[in-house]
């Protein structure tokens, strides 16, 4: 998450906020903790981010809030998954911590439910976690509450995510490309 157009860090009316991937693997101390100020490389294909959906917002009193979005595209990786997220009616709220070294806050928006369902059916251990594929298909449709089709059935669900963050700088540079194209190791951070 970049946030840029900054005038003042607790108070600005008018910032603009862009989501990327990075390829680098977060720097982290002893305890496991992110370290804040470390640069991490964008994620480019043929010099564009891979996801770069920018959105706007406002800081007040040391709150980022942005001004909800149609769609933003954000990256998802877990259990082996490289996956887009295409979260509707996005924003974000971040509290900034007075020292500027970290946030946390939440995202919010609908997300699709035949997305979802892609990435659940795709796991392969509903057999050792225990739940029914069936059961699950069918309670994710019926919690959708955003977004009706043409029949007035609902295809996204309301949801919410957690965060925690900390300050960084974002390497926009030639660098990005070169790494990625080099074969080196990458993780979504």
């Amino acid at each position: 998450i970049e946030v840029t157009n900054v005038d003042d860090p607790r108070n600005d009316p008018d910032v603009d906020v862009t989501f990327y991937r990075s390829i680098d693997q977060f720097v982290l101390d002893s305890s496991a903790n992110a370290l804040p100020y470390n640069t991490y490389r964008i994620d480019q294909v043929n010099g564009v981010p891979r996801y770069g959906s920018k959105v706007k917002g406002a800081i007040k009193d040391g709150v980022l809030q942005t001004i909800p979005a149609a769609e933003v595209r954000l990256p998802f990786y877990g259990n082996y998954t490289l996956l887009d997220q295409n979260i509707k009616d996005m924003s974000l709220k971040l509290e900034i911590d007075p020292s500027g070294d970290r946030a946390k806050g939440m995202i919010v928006g609908y997300y699709d439910a035949d997305q979802m369902w892609d990435y659940l059916s795709g796991l392969g251990f509903a057999a050792t976690a225990q739940y029914s594929c069936p059961a699950f298909h069918t309670a994710l449709y019926q919690l959708a509450d955003g977004y009706p089709d043409k029949d007035g059935k609902c295809t996204a669900l309301s949801s919410a995510w957690l965060i925690n963050t900390v300050a960084a700088f974002a390497d926009h540079s030639d660098n990005a490309r070169v790494a990625r194209n080099s074969g080196a190791q990458s993780a979504s951070n």
